[in-house]
């Protein structure tokens, strides 16, 4: 359950409340099961539109960003995915995140409890979606337009690329046991 920030991060999947989430042990091996995927990508399915700015950088109630907009005056502001399409059907999606920084709504547990060997356990298996798995999973979207769904494909790719070299760069191939 830690590990799935990362996971959820690729996806920028930021309704990942605790309770979207349930293990549930068979009598044999635990199973898990995930709900809830409307704020995915760059869409939020419940403003029927691209996901605001700071989402994903910012919890929805911040006390941190807050506090410090305050004390500096309103000239801090959270560094927030401006880069992102706006206009295509995949919305508000940026080629980068770092799974450490990013944020859902609001704080999940599991996820401040997550271990830089929880990271690199995700990251081993994010790194294991080819490009034809993500073509796939992107072409059952049934995107109207063709050059947003090889864009949603490319972000997709950048991201998990970008994941990877975080957590499993050749520095760190040398410390895995």
């Amino acid at each position: 359950m830690r590990a799935l920030k990362v996971a959820y991060a690729w996806v920028n999947n930021v309704d990942s409340k605790d309770h979207n989430s349930m293990l549930v042990w068979d009598g044999q091996k635990t199973v898990g099961y995930l709900i809830d995927f409307g704020t995915s990508l760059g869409a939020d399915a419940g403003l029927g539109a691209s996901k605001e700015p700071c989402e994903g950088t910012t919890y929805a109630v911040d006390l941190k960003e807050w506090s410090l907009e305050f004390v500096t005056l309103g000239m801090h502001k959270p560094m927030c995915d401006m880069e992102s399409p706006e206009g295509t059907s995949i919305g508000r999606f940026s080629k980068h995140v770092d799974p450490n920084e990013w944020k859902p709504y609001a704080p999940n547990i599991a996820f401040g409890q997550m271990s830089r060997q929880d990271a690199r356990w995700m990251a081993r298996r994010l790194a294991l979606f080819s490009r034809d798995q993500i073509v796939a999973a992107v072409s059952a979207g049934a995107y109207s337009k063709r050059e947003d769904s090889e864009l949603l494909v490319e972000r997709l790719i950048q991201r998990r690329d970008g994941i990877v070299k975080q957590y499993l760069g050749e520095e760190d191939e040398q410390d895995d046991p």
